[in-house]
């Protein structure tokens, strides 16, 4: 018996990663990939200072607006291989396999090889989860870290480890480096789980205030080195006032998400601290009600009823207790943090999807050891049900399967309750429940190859909201030609290159453009030096007007790009970048002969 269930892990655990490599891999060469994520990586790759810092550009002026380590494994294949989606895109479809065989491995521990497989299936036909795979956006090493530092936090409850509440502690510091201060929202649920285990108060406290030294030193690592060198030896900190990284985490990335200012971008000043916000316009309003807002519902929302049913389940057997508590727990902070945060993109629920699949896979397995058929029933039942929900956000996706997802749903109650205890329909109901609670998400999953996003991957229908945003982010020339976005690849910019290099004369940079955007494509097809003046959306201050006319003196800047994607137009003028552009148009000469239509300026030393 023993060796036919290895055999069964074996083959399952094959079938679900085949399953997530399949959705992850299969058609890449059409993922669109993001301008901006896709010229760090390339810039990184230069060398082992920019790497570190996350350089955005090839010089490292300027850095990423996010700590850098969801790309330092890109950036090392594009310096093995080169540019290109492999290189690129890949590394979050690898990481996203690993975490669906991590996730199955941790469910396994709980509830055994069927409901580990159950498990890793789940995750791996969580739409959002797939969609993100299939780009370069900075998620799917995040939750592969969790997905790991959920499995450490298994095994320490388990055997009440310090040792592996210690690598609990270390797993979250790593996702850390990919996501900031998300990945702390956590530890609330861990600390709570480890007090209702039964090692001594004392020592409780001791292991947590380890653990605890430990994430936190891993976790500000990075931005402990970055502070202390001076500004001077590294690239100015994307996105922030004071070119500081504690701000750009913390204020930035943190509390600046919170922003309710109505503004997607914006500024918090005042006599304590001031830092840049930032509030993706992809997942509706701050409510309670979100999780049911056509543009997330279909994301990450299926299993939400059956996690509830889950957990009240679990509680009133007391099993898992600890186990129950600290998923539990995990599942409400994310639910109320992604309720509360002003504005996100749908990937960053991705990782609710690992307390949920824990939490529904154990209560399946407890209801099928205690015949506790209502409950597994009830929790079988919400799910079907649930995507007839999804289907009234989404009327016109995929219709009929809900339906027929609600169909497995009642055979299965029909065979739990009337058919003899044998071990053929038990084998029988087992699959009629995995097509009832995954039938409608697993087809988002295997469509979402066909509805590619640079700026907003999703899974399911077309959101016309993304095309606009992905319109008016993508800018064009005067011909139409797009300069950055999502086809910046594909872009064919080789007469103008061509041109640009031949009139660079002995400058440090072939050409200048505002905002990343902007370069991104001269950047990628030319590898050479261009300057991205303001950073992500034009507003950071590299370089200044002063330190841009003084680099045109030196003669280190000639030829300048003024086709470029604005930002917040209003505040645009005050900008440097918008000061620089004014400061061209009126002391540099336009330049007439150039190949395609842009607007190029040539800039001579005399002038600065």
């Amino acid at each position: 018996m023993l060796r036919k269930m290895q055999w069964l892990w074996g083959i399952g655990l094959v079938a679900i990663s085949g399953l997530t490599a399949f959705n992850v891999f299969f058609k890449l060469e059409l993922a669109e990939r993001s301008g901006y994520y896709a010229v760090l990586a390339t810039s990184m790759s230069r060398n082992w200072h920019n790497f570190f810092f996350g350089a955005l550009d090839p010089a490292a002026m300027l850095g990423l607006d996010k700590i850098p380590g969801s790309y330092w494994v890109p950036a090392i294949l594009v310096k093995l291989f080169g540019f290109h989606n492999r290189s690129v895109v890949a590394p979050n479809g690898v990481a996203t396999v690993l975490a669906v065989i991590v996730i199955a491995y941790t469910a396994k521990r709980l509830g055994g090889v069927w409901f580990g497989l159950l498990a890793g299936g789940l995750l791996a036909t969580t739409p959002v989860v797939v969609a993100v795979a299939r780009s370069n956006q900075p998620l799917s090493f995040f939750l592969l870290s969790m997905t790991i530092a959920a499995y450490c936090m298994t095994v320490a409850l388990q055997t009440q480890s310090r040792k592996h509440l210690i690598y609990s502690g270390l797993a979250i510091g790593l996702a850390f480096q990919s996501y900031m201060i998300v990945a702390w929202a956590v530890w609330p649920a861990l600390a709570l789980a480890w007090l209702f285990t039964n090692r001594p108060w004392l020592k409780k406290f001791v292991d947590l205030l380890l653990a605890g030294a430990a994430s936190i030193v891993v976790s500000v690592a990075w931005i402990t080195a970055v502070w202390l060198i001076p500004a001077s030896r590294r690239p100015y900190i994307g996105n922030t006032l004071h070119n500081n990284p504690w701000e750009m985490v913390f204020g930035y990335n943190g509390i600046g998400r919170f922003n309710t200012g109505g503004q997607m971008t914006g500024e918090v000043k005042n006599s304590l601290i001031s830092f840049k916000t930032f509030t993706p316009p992809f997942s509706g309003k701050p409510s309670v009600y979100r999780f049911f807002y056509h543009q997330i519902i279909g994301q990450i929302s299926w299993l939400i009823p059956a996690t509830v049913i889950a957990i009240i389940f679990l509680l009133v057997i007391k099993r898992h207790l600890p186990h129950v508590i600290l998923f539990a727990t995990w599942f409400a902070t994310a639910l109320v943090m992604f309720s509360a945060v002003s504005g996100m993109h749908q990937f960053y629920t991705a990782t609710m999807a690992i307390p949920m699949v824990l939490l529904v896979s154990t209560a399946l397995r407890e209801a099928a050891q205690t015949r506790a058929k209502v409950w597994s029933s009830g929790m079988v039942l919400a799910t079907a049900a649930f995507s007839l929900v999804v289907l009234a956000a989404n009327p016109k996706y995929l219709p009929v399967l809900p339906f027929l997802q609600l169909g497995f749903a009642l055979l299965f109650v029909i065979i739990l309750f009337a058919a003899p205890a044998k071990p053929v329909f038990r084998r029988t109901n087992a699959l009629v429940a995995v097509l009832a609670v995954s039938l409608t998400p697993l087809a988002w999953s295997l469509d979402a190859m066909n509805h590619p996003s640079y700026v907003n991957p999703i899974a399911g229908p077309a959101d016309t909201y993304n095309t606009e945003f992905a319109h008016k982010s993508t800018h064009t020339n005067n011909s139409g030609v797009q300069l950055g976005g999502a086809t910046e690849p594909a872009l064919s910019h080789g007469k103008l290159i061509k041109y640009l290099i031949a009139n660079q004369n002995h400058s440090k940079f072939m050409v200048v453009a505002f905002g990343v955007d902007g370069a991104a494509s001269y950047i990628l097809q030319s590898n050479r030096l261009v300057l991205p003046i303001g950073g992500f959306n034009g507003a950071d201050p590299i370089p200044t007007l002063t330190q841009f006319k003084q680099m045109v003196a030196r003669g280190e800047i000639n030829q300048v790009l003024t086709n470029h994607f604005k930002g917040d137009s209003k505040q645009f003028g005050f900008w440097q970048s918008g000061k620089i552009k004014a400061w061209v148009k009126a002391n540099c000469q336009k330049d007439y002969k150039v190949p395609q239509k842009v607007t190029l300026y040539a800039c001579h030393p005399a002038v600065g």
